[in-house]
């Protein structure tokens, strides 16, 4: 009995790992060549606001990026916990299906996600480039 618990903490320990690994980490680190976001720093200067001045385009831009961020690392944390609730259901069909439709709720959720983060982004970097005049 022992050895069961030690083995689903262990698989749990190995899903987490793996998510801040490849969800977490990876993403930030192919970011890392810049820091402007959508190209909004050279905003300041069209617009000949004051040094220190941030752009309201800017700072949306940055809201919208960490609510969907947010949402989308709770989504993963949903798939991994639907995937625990799967492995651990021990062949009872209620709880596999409770699981099949956590795991597809939390997918189609990633997808509206992944949509709003794309009709987001090109917003925002149309707004950016008619405030720059091309």
């Amino acid at each position: 009995m022992k050895f069961k618990a030690i083995k689903k903490i262990l698989l749990l320990l190995a899903m987490i790992s793996f998510t801040l690994t490849n969800y977490v980490m990876i993403p930030v680190s192919a970011f890392a060549q810049s820091d402007d976001l959508y190209g909004l720093k050279t905003t300041a200067e069209a617009t000949n606001l004051p040094k220190g001045t941030v752009q309201p385009a800017a700072v949306i831009a940055k809201i919208i990026n960490i609510v969907l961020g947010l949402l989308g690392i709770l989504m993963v944390i949903i798939v991994i916990y639907g995937g625990y609730m799967w492995m651990t259901s021990a062949g009872s069909e209620e709880k596999i299906t409770k699981a099949k439709h956590l795991i597809g709720n939390a997918v189609v959720g990633l997808m509206i996600i992944l949509a709003s983060y794309a009709i987001s982004s090109f917003i925002v970097g149309n707004i950016y480039k008619a405030s720059k005049g091309g």
